[in-house]
């Protein structure tokens, strides 16, 4: 990508399918919902911490996400820093992240900007949520954990589809500031190197809909 706007308008591509809402962080960490028309604009200007749900009107998803986070009481011992944990959380992301090229499967890495970490992945085309979260259940059997006392997970989509006007989980969207931590999230390399990639990695969506043993 030649600029952070680039990069943005790339992500919000990859990512947004529900364009008539979207989310706003407060300073406490939650989230609200601006019934509004979503556009690449309101994210890129930067000027607020926006969150994207996931499932459109039609139930399907452009990507999930795999949030790999640091328990909350050890966050709240270690007084937010979690620096002495990120070795733990990396390791955590790195054996799921390798189920997950085992498969084929091409992947973004991003620290979150608050407990740990987000692997992304892009889609070629728009899936079902159903299909989609039936296959990374099928992987997570292979996902070990490292730490259950220290570490937890959590796999977006978390719906099969919506609840009538229901809006399912959002999901923070890239490069932002994670308003409670005071951090900005931002893209990694395999060694968790802050990096820009020169293009979004994707799978291609026939792909994903079968699971290699």
């Amino acid at each position: 990508m030649h600029t952070q706007e680039q990069l943005r308008k790339a992500l919000f591509n990859a990512i947004v399918i529900r364009d008539d809402v979207y989310a706003i962080q407060e300073k406490d960490g939650t989230y609200h919902p601006v019934r509004k028309p979503f556009t690449s604009d309101i994210y890129t200007d930067n000027k607020q911490t926006v969150g994207s749900y996931l499932l459109n009107r039609d139930n399907k998803v452009k990507c999930f996400v795999i949030d790999i986070d640091l328990n909350k009481q050890y966050v709240d011992q270690a007084k937010g820093d979690i620096s002495e944990y990120l070795p733990l959380i990396q390791k955590q992301t790195r054996v799921i992240n390798k189920v997950l090229q085992d498969h084929g499967f091409k992947t973004l890495l991003e620290f979150s900007g608050n407990r740990g970490y987000h692997i992304w992945g892009f889609f070629s085309a728009p899936l079902p949520a159903v299909s989609v979260r039936s296959v990374l259940g099928e992987m997570e059997t292979q996902f070990q954990s490292i730490d259950k006392d220290k570490l937890h997970w959590e796999i977006f989509p978390k719906q099969d589809r919506l609840e009538k006007e229901g809006l399912g989980n959002l999901i923070k969207m890239p490069l932002t500031l994670h308003q409670k931590s005071g951090k900005y999230s931002y893209l990694v390399d395999e060694n968790f190197t802050k990096y820009e990639p020169k293009a979004l990695p994707t799978i291609a969506a026939h792909s994903f809909l079968v699971v290699h043993p």
